[in-house]
C-alpha cells in the first residue's frame, strides 16, 4: 500500500514555500465562511491555499499565520484533508496514490473529473464523489497501475492548460504559457521511482527539510490525523486538566459512593 510519509515530502518539495501571486486569488484569498473577507489575501504555503487554512482551523487565518506556516502543520493538513479523503491509505499502487494525491493538492476543485476521466481508460465509468467512496477505490485498485498513472497525467496537463488561460497567462498570440512547475507535476515517469524519494536518499530527504519526529511521524500515519488536536491530547490539553487526568475525579468519587453506601447499611439495619 502506498505511504503517506514518503510521498507528502515530495509534493512539499514541489510546492517551495510561501507565495501571494496576485494572478492565483482562487488560492490566495478567503472565503466568506466563518466571517472572512473575500477581499483579504494571504497567500499560500508549501501548497496549503489560503481557503484550506481557513477551514482547518475554522476561523479567518492572517498572512503572517500563513508565512509562519510550518512544515509539521502542512503535513497534518494534507493529512486529514487531502490523504485520507482519497483513502490513500487503501491505494495498492504508491505512484498512483501520489499522483491522486498530489492532483488533490494542486488541483482540488478538478480532482473528480480528472480521476473520473482517467478511469474511463480502464473501462470504468463510475461517478466520483468526494471524498473517494470505497467503490471508487477499488476501481482505481483494478486499474492497471502505470495505465491509470499516465491518464491521470494527461488529465491534469489539458486542466493546467484550461486554467492557464482562465488566469489569463497566454502570449501575443494567445497560446497559452503553462508554469514549468505545474508540467513538471504532471510529467512524472511512471517508470523511474526516484521522484518519489523512495531510494532512501539521504540528500533528497535533507532537501526536503523539517524532518518529522518519531512522535510527530506516529501521529501523522494514524488515521484521521490532526497533528494539532493530538499534540494537545497529549499535553493534556485537549479536554482539560479533569478529562485528561480522570483518576483525579474517578477515585474521590468511588470513596464518596462507598462512604455513602456504607451510610446508608448502617442506617437501613439500625431501625
Amino acid at each position: 500500500m502506498a505511504d503517506f510519509t514518503s510521498i507528502v515530502r515530495k509534493v512539499i518539495s514541489f510546492e517551495a514555500g510561501y507565495q501571494n501571486h496576485s494572478s492565483d486569488k482562487s488560492g490566495n484569498c478567503l472565503s466568506s465562511v466563518y466571517g472572512c473577507s473575500t477581499s483579504t489575501c494571504i497567500g499560500t504555503n508549501h501548497g496549503i491555499g489560503a481557503k484550506t487554512l481557513q477551514e482547518y482551523i475554522r476561523g479567518c487565518p492572517t498572512q503572517d499565520q500563513m508565512i509562519n506556516l510550518s512544515k509539521d502543520t502542512a503535513r497534518a493538513i494534507y493529512k486529514s484533508m487531502f490523504w485520507d479523503t482519497i483513502g490513500g491509505d487503501y491505494i495498492a499502487d504508491k505512484y498512483v496514490a501520489h499522483n491522486i494525491f498530489d492532483t488533490n493538492a494542486n488541483q482540488h476543485s478538478l480532482l473528480k473529473f480528472i480521476v473520473r476521466n482517467a478511469l474511463t481508460s480502464c473501462g470504468f465509468s463510475i461517478t466520483v464523489g468526494y471524498p473517494f467512496s470505497t467503490t471508487v477505490v477499488n476501481a482505481i485498485n483494478q486499474c492497471d497501475p502505470k495505465t491509470l498513472f499516465n491518464a491521470i497525467n494527461e488529465q491534469r496537463r489539458a486542466y493546467y492548460t484550461k486554467t492557464a488561460i482562465a488566469q489569463g497567462r497566454v502570449d501575443e498570440d494567445g497560446n497559452p504559457i503553462v508554469p514549468q512547475s505545474w508540467l513538471d507535476r504532471c510529467s512524472l515517469d511512471y517508470n523511474d521511482d526516484s521522484w518519489l524519494g523512495f531510494s532512501g536518499s539521504v540528500d533528497f530527504l535533507n532537501a526536503c527539510g523539517d524532518n518529522p519526529t518519531e512522535e510527530e511521524e506516529a501521529i501523522l500515519e494514524a488515521a484521521n490525523s490532526d497533528l494539532a488536536t493530538n499534540l494537545k491530547h497529549i499535553k493534556n490539553m485537549k479536554y482539560g486538566f479533569w478529562a485528561n487526568n480522570y483518576y483525579y475525579v474517578l477515585i474521590p468519587a468511588c470513596i464518596l459512593f462507598l462512604g455513602m453506601g456504607i451510610l446508608g447499611y448502617k442506617k437501613w439495619f439500625s431501625k
